[in-house]
């Protein structure tokens, strides 16, 4: 008996065997999913469709692993792939982006907790980061002075800090202020106080603040 796929004379092992061998069968039948996949895509597509069906897991492993053995095929068919269906894949993203919005808020905010309860003074060092940078002041804290000298509490009056609400800030919000200010954001020129005290502070200096504070509490005196 002939072999279809190497053309070798060879004897069957059973009644139904056509190829000499599993290797010769596996390229025949390679060769013929190439040729309908040149004069039938659709067809093609449905059986890659159907392929994938019968184990995803599978199916997904092969992938991973063949890109994996591959990164510079994966890499250009990624390109032609973008390049062929650019206004597709766009479409398709923003169509993800605002059907998921809620979705994606709500791990933002989770996000936002637990990096918040790791480190409370992360985003306040970033933001200070880039106004120093607009500003043009220097800028030297590190993550390490922010876990020396974060406490809990307002630095000048001792009050518990508490976390903002849908990113608004708490009248006891923590905030990082500069003790001189525009002098820049360095070690020996930052501190942690609460926001409302920050923000009644203002442009002036401590001796400012304590001089309106002493006058506003003579003028109404708590009961």
């Amino acid at each position: 008996m002939i072999c279809p796929s190497c053309s070798k004379d060879f004897e069957p092992s059973q009644t139904q065997q056509k190829f000499c061998s599993k290797r010769c069968k596996n390229r025949a039948s390679n060769a013929k999913i190439a040729a309908q996949r040149k004069t039938d895509p659709e067809a093609y597509q449905a059986y890659k469709k159907a392929l994938y069906a019968r184990d995803p897991e599978a199916a997904a492993k092969r992938i991973r692993d063949w890109r994996a053995a591959n990164p510079e095929k994966a890499r250009a068919i990624d390109t032609r792939s973008l390049e062929k269906n650019r206004d597709l894949i766009y479409a398709r993203n923003r169509a993800s982006h605002h059907q998921n919005k809620e979705q994606r808020n709500g791990k933002r905010k989770i996000l936002y907790r637990s990096s918040y309860e790791d480190y409370p003074w992360l985003f306040m060092l970033r933001a200070a980061k880039i106004r120093a940078a607009k500003l043009g002041i220097p800028y030297s804290l590190t993550e390490e002075w922010a876990t020396q000298r974060w406490t809990g509490r307002c630095e000048l009056t001792g009050i518990p800090f508490v976390v903002g609400i849908n990113g608004r800030p708490h009248f006891h919000s923590p905030s990082l202020d500069q003790v001189t200010p525009r002098a820049g954001y360095t070690p020996d020129n930052c501190r942690f106080i609460i926001w409302s005290l920050n923000q009644f502070k203002g442009i002036g200096t401590d001796e400012d603040m304590y001089r309106v504070a002493q006058v506003l509490v003579s003028r109404h005196p708590t009961k």
